[in-house]
């Protein structure tokens, strides 16, 4: 009990010293090696300008300007192990259907520019736009699909004003993101509040789906099981997802020190559900019926279930996307397929 309370405690510094964390800008020579050999390769034989350095959750990335040998202004981010996040893109460069959904949905509109972030088995474009002295932000999907796009207050409905008014009351809104699948529009609010973050989920008749909380906030039980199920590691980040029917459960990210993200599912009771897995992590006749499912989709996500069987099975969920559609599947360990998730 005592070497838990004992993490408990460090995770929740952890959390705390977090919050005081702040951009700054760092010399080439203060990056790690990884991160110098990264920048090397990418500017070739432009000139590198600012090298801005950020924390997220315990997680270091940074954010490189250089100039090109044409003198074109360039950028894009590494995380501290040298991986190439994302980078700054031309038009010409994104796929065409990128480009046709840009255009229908901020026709109008001048393009400020084009983030590309490199994601497994696929890629998602980041755009800013402006009109005057507003600026838009759109999320497409590589295949054009549009997963996201930053709106004004005034623009989401009644119920939803009235649910951001009262959880940011007394908060800063950064940005209020409509997100988009096939079966559901939610708005995720970034606020912060007396220097901590303050961000939830709402739907679209003004119902509040979840919360950012902190690890004092979570039940003791659960407080337990994440101490437990993130030693070692540093929390990023709580979400709790309310659920008055299926009861309350919190979606963890901790930051492991091999530069992993470990990420999993609590109950309201302490009990672990879930926890996200690779797909080279999946046992073999499971990942070869998940590669047949998905084909030439996406796969964005694979959770491992530790509790809830289907089948008598303690399936493999996976979040994908197929066809420029939402293709949510179950696997079971020994590869049978468990049928397409309806919700």
């Amino acid at each position: 009990m005592k070497t838990l309370l004992i993490i408990s405690l460090c995770l929740a510094g952890a959390i705390a010293r977090l919050a005081a964390e702040e951009e700054s800008l760092v010399p080439l020579s203060q990056t790690p090696p990884a991160v110098q050999k990264t920048i090397a390769a990418q500017i070739g034989g432009g000139t590198l300008g600012e090298i801005s350095r950020s924390v997220e959750g315990g997680e270091a990335s940074y954010d490189v300007a250089f100039t090109t040998g044409t003198e074109d202004e360039q950028s894009f981010s590494v995380d501290a192990d040298g991986k190439l996040l994302s980078k700054e893109v031309s038009w010409t460069a994104i796929p065409a259907a990128v480009r046709k959904t840009i255009q229908i949905q901020a026709a109008g509109w001048g393009l400020e520019g084009i983030d590309r972030n490199i994601e497994a088995g696929g890629a998602t474009y980041d755009v800013e736009v402006s009109k005057g002295d507003e600026t838009r932000n759109l999320t497409v999907d590589d295949d054009g699909t549009l997963l996201s796009v930053t709106v004004p207050l005034v623009a989401t409905p009644a119920p939803v004003q009235k649910t951001i008014q009262a959880e940011a009351a007394g908060a800063q809104i950064d940005s209020i993101d409509e997100i988009m699948d096939d079966t559901q529009v939610t708005y995720d609010v970034q606020a912060v509040k007396a220097g901590a973050p303050d961000n939830f989920t709402t739907g679209t008749d003004g119902t509040l789906l979840s919360a950012e909380v902190t690890l004092a906030e979570t039940p003791p039980v659960v407080h337990a099981t994440i101490a437990t199920a993130a030693t070692g590691g540093t929390v990023k980040s709580i979400d709790r997802n309310y659920d008055p029917a299926a009861g309350d459960t919190f979606d963890v990210e901790a930051a492991m020190p091999d530069g992993s993200t470990n990420s999993f599912t609590v109950g309201l009771d302490g009990t672990l559900l879930s926890r996200e897995v690779a797909l080279d992590a999946v046992p073999p006749p499971a990942r070869a019926t998940i590669q047949a499912q998905i084909g030439a989709g996406k796969i964005i996500r694979i959770d491992q279930s530790l509790g809830e069987r289907r089948k008598k099975v303690l399936p493999y969920d996976v979040q994908g996307r197929k066809a420029g559609k939402q293709f949510n599947f179950s696997v079971g360990p020994k590869g049978r397929f468990l049928g397409v998730d309806q919700d």
